[in-house]
């Protein structure tokens, strides 16, 4: 059994809709697959960033960011021919221009301790509750958007 893997993005809020999130998932995991085998499993959470909490240059922002984890020690010529791949399909999908889309793909151990702290900045007792939350919008949308897991950055909204 393939062993899952965390795949996180941030996307501007109502610029790309659930169909071309869909698309992608299934592009990069196919891209993976290709590039470092079938021991790994891409799970994507998306974040959605509301309109006025993002810009670049004075303007509102329209760039995208992925972070897709690869095996610790993957060469460097690996890693940028995947990254290449995700940038073209994702500008492919989406119709972006290279300069509004992130993609960052950290070793698998770094990408986890990453994710362990920003855990560990959820304070004290408000921290299970947070995780709780996180966890069930992530499901609640993944059962309403039909496979897309998407929680707004504020998560007092609902994505």
């Amino acid at each position: 059994m393939a062993n899952s893997l965390q795949a996180s993005g941030l996307v501007q809020e109502r610029q790309q809709d659930d169909g071309v999130l869909k698309a992608v998932q299934v592009a990069v995991f196919a891209a993976y697959r290709q590039h470092f085998g079938t021991a790994h499993k891409l799970r994507f959470v998306w974040l959605s960033l509301p309109p006025g909490q993002a810009y670049v240059a004075g303007r509102q922002s329209r760039t995208s960011s992925l972070q897709i984890p690869v095996p610790d020690g993957t060469d460097d010529a690996v890693r940028h021919r995947f990254m290449a791949a995700v940038c073209t399909l994702w500008m492919e999908a989406t119709g972006c221009e290279e300069d509004e889309i992130v993609v960052s793909v950290p070793d698998l151990s770094y990408a986890q301790r990453f994710a362990a702290q920003n855990l560990a900045r959820l304070a004290g007792q408000g921290r299970v509750r947070t995780r709780l939350q996180l966890v069930s919008l992530a499901l609640l949308s993944k059962l309403r958007r039909r496979g897309i897991a998407m929680m707004s950055i504020n998560l007092s909204r609902a994505a």
